[in-house]
């Protein structure tokens, strides 16, 4: 499945404008910035617009172009379908991408990918008749039209894997990147996540409504903390440089101590791991919340919102308000204001909930399976962190058919045996990851009080990297962890369900031996470690 990177060229077809917002493009390029550190290179191909902004927001970072206009002005949503978000139709726009490359370039992509409202399988099958040989992956989260495509991300759908909402939208060759685990994440959430804090008190909030926040929720936002009168609260606000609001709310934070506006930032991690609570919206910056663990109370600006912050709520991450009307979008953000400004408990549940979400290695994942896993590969012990990683796995509906439980895991239930198995002395969990720390795969070793010298082995690999031999590595690993970890255990066993040939292969490739099972409806398998 995955293609070893031997510098591809990936083209990357997408638009930011004060109309659009910049959230595709920024998703976009975080995982076109991952890409290039891969050494691939990079072209992005942006529609000219009266209000682009994707000249601003690529210039110093990646090469692209620029198609030319082809309406008076970004036409408006017709029925909440976006088709003027391309100013043309999508034949039009594909032929456009194909000559302004023919003209301006002779290159060939490894892989296009699209991150558009108004595209569907119309702009992907003529554009795969241009250029024959390139995958597609596709990202988005709308579910409302068909896809021709290779890849398809919507890290919006925590349903994940067993999530319906394309069943009738896409052939059934594509492989389908759904939920958190996905998001498209700059590298320094990941790298301040193992070191955020659960929250427990407010002493820092941050307000972020998207770079333009057209609508200037974000005035709301303020004028709400203001009228809740919270003592000793730091604020940060943030917006973009062509944010049409932007000196009305300068103007309005200038006059309060402890709070400061942060226009066009790079990256929000800072902030957002300082923040012990955030006012926002959905989109991306769902999930940069989510890997840091910061609640946050949020608003959609835009219907494709609705679903999402809705998932997230009922999750437990955040709370949602749903008013449109500025007094009553006011009153609610003071009224969950006050709620929170004491409820310590309910602050750090909703914290908690947020780590589960995600692992913020999703660009990590999208790169590995378009360009191959970064080898080696290692073991390392898993971590509090990665109970929402486990979660994930454990509920994948191969794990599930695979197992004598077949039914999903309640995230209860989970948690009971993850946090158990973690402190517990009579067990050892361990994750397969490759140079770049992103996770394969896990293996765990149990034994019982009253038989120490013998262990029950088991483990799975990601559904994006079986196929790979990564199973044997794991295992084989595994094994060497174990024998230094636990010195006096003498046998390693083994239960495969019936019908699971993978795993029966695995444990017989690697030096177990087939006994008569003792259990019925399942394989037993014996290694010894010493004689």
């Amino acid at each position: 499945m995955p293609v070893q990177c031997s510098l591809k060229t990936i083209f990357f077809r997408v638009d930011a404008s004060v109309s659009i917002g910049t959230g595709h493009l920024s998703r976009c390029k975080n995982l076109a910035r991952f890409l290039k550190s891969r050494g691939c290179r990079i072209l992005f191909l942006c529609r000219d617009h009266s209000d682009s902004l994707h000249q601003s927001l690529l210039d110093s970072d990646f090469e692209y172009l620029t198609l030319p206009r082809r309406s008076s002005g970004l036409l408006s949503e017709t029925d909440s379908s976006y088709l003027g978000w391309l100013g043309c139709s999508e034949e039009q726009d594909a032929n456009d991408c194909w000559e302004l490359i023919k003209t301006r370039s002779t290159l060939v992509p490894d892989f296009i990918v699209v991150d558009h409202y108004a595209i569907s399988s119309i702009w992907e099958r003529r554009i795969s008749s241009y250029w024959s040989s390139a995958k597609l992956l596709a990202i988005d989260d709308l579910a409302n039209r068909y896809h021709c495509v290779d890849f398809l991300i919507d890290s919006g759908r925590l349903g994940s894997s067993g999530d319906s909402g394309y069943q009738d939208l896409l052939d059934k060759h594509v492989v389908t990147l759904f939920g958190p685990f996905f998001s498209l994440l700059t590298s320094d959430y990941l790298e301040l996540r193992q070191g955020s804090s659960t929250r427990h008190r407010l002493g820092r909030i941050l307000v972020f409504f998207g770079g333009v926040d057209s609508s200037n929720v974000t005035l709301v936002a303020l004028q709400a903390l203001l009228e809740s009168n919270l003592q000793g609260i730091n604020v940060d606000v943030v917006l973009g440089n062509s944010a049409p609001h932007l000196n009305q709310v300068k103007a309005f934070v200038s006059q309060i101590a402890g709070w400061k506006l942060h226009i066009g930032m790079p990256s929000l991690a800072p902030l957002v791991n300082e923040a012990d609570l955030a006012l926002g919206a959905g989109g991306v910056h769902s999930w940069e919340r989510a890997c840091l663990g910061l609640p946050a109370i949020t608003t959609p600006v835009a219907d494709n919102q609705l679903d999402l912050l809705a998932g997230l709520s009922t999750c437990g991450a955040i709370t949602t308000i749903t008013q449109s009307k500025s007094s009553d979008l006011l009153t609610s953000f003071c009224e969950q204001l006050e709620t929170l400004q004491g409820a310590h408990s309910q602050l750090s549940d909703m914290s908690e909930a947020a780590f589960i979400l995600l692992d913020g290695y999703g660009v990590n994942r999208v790169a590995a399976l378009m360009l191959g896993i970064i080898q080696p590969v290692f073991l390392r012990p898993a971590c509090d962190r990665d109970l929402g990683l486990y979660f994930w796995w454990c509920n994948d509906p191969t794990v599930r058919q695979s197992s004598l439980q077949v039914s999903s895991i309640t995230l209860e239930e989970h948690k009971e045996w993850f946090m158990g198995s973690l402190r517990s002395s009579l067990a050892l969990l361990r994750l397969l990851v490759d140079s770049d720390g992103l996770p394969l795969g896990q293996i765990r070793f149990v034994r019982t009080e009253n038989d120490l010298n013998r262990v029950v082995v088991s483990f799975s690999i990601d559904r994006l990297f079986r196929g790979q031999g990564l199973a044997s590595k794991l295992l084989n690993l595994g094994l060497s962890d174990l024998a230094r970890t636990w010195r006096d255990v003498a046998e390693v066993k083994a239960y495969v369900k019936c019908g699971n040939e993978p795993s029966a292969r695995v444990f017989l490739s690697t030096g177990f031996q087939e006994q008569a099972s003792p259990k019925l409806g399942l394989r037993y398998f014996l290694k010894p470690l010493r004689s």
